[in-house]
């Protein structure tokens, strides 16, 4: 079985370089709203931590290096 045919079975039909590289790049820009979304709720949780006065505080320079990192 040669490897068009593989890739035919997998995929439901043969895609081209291009339609690869739209799939990727939909897949990251998927990953990057997910991030986006973790992000958002971390700061919606920092926000709510601080206001209850705990003694436990969120790190800020570890989610401004997420930022960095995905963003």
């Amino acid at each position: 079985m040669s490897r068009i045919e593989i890739i035919t079975i997998t995929n439901g039909r043969n895609k081209s370089e291009k339609d690869m590289l739209e799939f990727l790049v939909k897949e990251f820009v998927t990953i990057k709203n997910l991030m986006f979304l973790i992000v958002s709720i971390y700061f919606i949780l920092s926000a709510a931590w601080t206001d209850s006065k705990s003694s436990m505080k969120w790190s800020m320079p570890g989610l401004s290096v997420l930022i960095e990192v995905f963003l």
